[in-house]
């Protein structure tokens, strides 16, 4: 009923009877409250216009109070904490994108998509992809040779010895090992450690003259390609001492790693590989993501500050080297509550945008009156189209709250109650301007333009107070 109603006012309708019979089912949820607004509005006719701001400032004022304090928290759980508003909890989602079956001798990619479907963050995401069940596809991604080298030194108390070896893509693995002279009594104690081309820096734990630090895969990543950097630090002990210091750097074409970004809510990042295929058989590719999920909670929130965890999901695909390339979309495996984040997303920037366009048209900002007055064909005809836009606005802020029990935000109340009294604030406008004659009549021009006024900064006040500090498109802000 709701969207006849829309259609008819948007294509004009001007049968009135017919207007009014389908407005009879929207309108009966208002007669209601309608003794209250009225009671409201009795009240607010008597304010002056300074009244009115001053009115309208501590609106504002309670908003920005309000929101912070703790309505925009979540629920709390009580001893549980985290644990029970994260069961059935998903770090993240997988999906692979590839084919099902490519050529012989053929270079094609292998994707996969990890998104972020919750409202927390995802940390030190890493794919790695495993061809130990594919003997018939190889990674076409440029790796190192196996490398390794042996040398020995001296170096003296209080001195260091700096050395480099290579590390190139594909390294899954890297040993230095440094084997010192131990001198009298096992006195001596010789630091070790290795600085990567990003930065990171790993230093040797045990004491005493022989040191090993071992990086695996995921560290040699975050380490980046290029000359590792190892310095050799002596403080401890007799006057020098001799060493052997070994590096070992191991490549595999079986396991490939790749790192990614950190993702926030809604976001995602795709992995690519090439590959190439050989001779025809069958293969299943492995692929393990990793990441931690983190949250930071409000301040006040117990027992949690911060909630970080570290998830896994492996997955697999068989893909055959046959004759010909087949390729099928992914289907992939969104939460269920996905859809609808999007759609509260959207509602709410669209009710946004109707927002500023219904203001434009209100005739409050006379430059702009004046010109949409020139486009549209005159006041009245401005008059319709701010009709028309604000009764879709109303429209869509209640779709925008009602889906809010079916989505992520449903275990918390953020967002709640600056949304309601926004909603609330917009549909006593609507009411206002649904009986403005009568209202008129009633209270008078000014009276009337007054309440329209002070409800049309109240709305958009708590509209933006809302969408800042609450909305998902300007987490970025906060």
């Amino acid at each position: 009923m709701c969207i006849e109603i829309i259609i008819n006012i948007f294509i004009g309708a001007n049968n009135k009877t017919k207007l009014n019979k389908n407005c009879i089912c929207f309108m009966n949820s208002f007669i209601v409250t309608s003794e209250s607004l009225n009671k409201v509005i009795s009240f607010a006719s008597g304010m002056k216009r300074r009244h009115a701001l001053v009115f309208g400032a501590i609106l504002i004022l309670c908003a920005f109070i309000i929101s912070p304090a703790g309505i925009s928290n979540p629920i709390s759980y009580g001893d549980d904490g985290c644990e029970d508003c994260h069961s059935e909890f998903k770090a993240f989602t997988v999906t692979i994108d590839a084919p099902k079956e490519v050529p012989d001798n053929y270079d094609f990619e292998y994707k996969v998509i990890v998104r972020n479907t919750g409202e927390h963050k995802v940390q030190k995401l890493q794919t790695v992809m495993i061809l130990s069940e594919a003997p018939n596809l190889k990674a076409t991604m440029e790796g190192g040779e196996p490398y390794h080298e042996e040398m020995s030194g001296s170096v003296g108390i209080g001195g260091t010895q700096s050395y480099s070896f290579p590390v190139t893509f594909g390294a899954v693995r890297a040993e230095i090992i440094l084997d010192g002279d131990e001198g009298l009594h096992g006195r001596n104690n010789i630091d070790l450690a290795v600085t990567s081309p990003s930065g990171q820096e790993w230093i040797s734990e045990e004491s005493g003259a022989d040191e090993q630090i071992s990086l695996d895969a995921g560290e040699l990543e975050r380490g980046g390609a290029g000359d590792y950097d190892v310095t050799i630090s002596y403080f401890i002990g007799g006057p020098s001492i001799s060493f052997t210091l070994t590096m070992d750097v191991e490549y595999s074409v079986e396991q490939q790693l790749l790192k990614g970004p950190d993702l926030g809510s809604g976001e995602s990042h795709t992995f690519t590989w090439p590959l190439s295929s050989s001779e025809k058989g069958d293969n299943t590719v492995l692929i393990a993501v990793s990441g931690t999920a983190h949250h930071e909670h409000s301040e006040n929130e117990d027992p949690l500050t911060t909630d970080s965890k570290d998830y896994t999901i492996e997955k697999s695909s068989n893909l055959k080297v046959g004759d010909k390339y087949v390729y099928e979309p992914p289907k992939e495996e969104f939460q269920g509550s996905i859809s609808i984040l999007l759609l509260e997303r959207v509602t709410g920037l669209l009710s946004g945008v109707l927002l500023i366009l219904s203001i434009g048209l209100c005739g409050y900002l006379k430059p702009i009156s004046s010109w949409i007055e020139k486009v549209t064909g005159g006041r009245a005809s401005r008059i319709k189209w701010h009709c028309r836009v604000s009764l879709v606005l109303i429209f869509l802020s209640l779709l925008h709250g009602i889906m809010l029990p079916f989505s992520p935000h449903a275990r918390s109340l953020k967002g709640l109650a600056l949304g309601t009294t926004a909603f609330l604030a917009l549909t006593a406008l609507g009411y206002l301007g649904w009986q403005q004659k009568p209202l008129k009549k009633r209270l008078g021009m000014d009276t009337w333009s007054r309440l329209h006024l002070i409800l049309t900064i109240a709305a958009v006040a708590i509209v933006v107070i809302h969408a800042l500090l609450e909305g998902s498109d300007f987490a970025w802000l906060r």
